[in-house]
């Protein structure tokens, strides 16, 4: 063999297969990096996509509740109204009663007085509950329309979801 001296030049190295590597590794990390953002972002997008979805949900649960409680309310006027239109006929009937027998001396004039004022409130207390019944009525279609409307605008929702799914996907 040749002779070798301090500071020859024995082999030379071929660093290309370490450049590639090196570059290989870096498109690996690149390319991690990206679906970790690919996935960061898909996961937030469905996060405000269910956050977007619970508040109508919300919505229509609480619009039905109301109208179940509005109805409950509406179905115990008729009680409420037939009770008083009861008392009142007592009322009266007590007055037909008795009103004959002031002439005679047997009822005192003021006891008549005080069941014609009674049977006046209890006429006021029915009108009162029948305008009661109107405004619970009223509340209840109200109720109703808010139903429909939360429905729908959960309907709606969902379909500009689906649709921006399909834009996309």
């Amino acid at each position: 063999g040749d002779r070798i001296e301090v500071g020859d030049l024995v082999a030379t190295m071929v660093d290309e297969d370490a450049r590639l590597s090196v570059k290989k590794a870096r498109a690996r990390l690149e390319f991690a990096e990206a679906n970790r953002e690919i996935a960061a972002s898909s996961a937030k997008a469905a996060a405000t996509e269910r956050n977007e979805l619970v508040e109508p949900t919300r919505r229509v649960a609480l619009a039905k509740a109301s109208l179940l409680q509005l109805q409950a309310a509406l179905s115990e006027f008729p009680t409420l109204i037939r009770s008083a239109e009861l008392e009142r006929d007592q009322l009266q009937d007590e007055i037909d009663r008795k009103e004959p027998l002031v002439d005679d001396g047997a009822v005192a004039e003021g006891v008549v007085v005080r069941l014609r004022m009674k049977l006046d409130s209890s006429e006021a207390r029915i009108g009162s509950l029948r305008e009661q019944r109107k405004a619970a009525e009223a509340r209840v279609e109200a109720a109703r329309a808010e139903v429909v409307a939360s429905e729908r605008d959960f309907e709606l929702l969902v379909h500009e979801t689906l649709e921006l799914e399909k834009a996309s996907g």
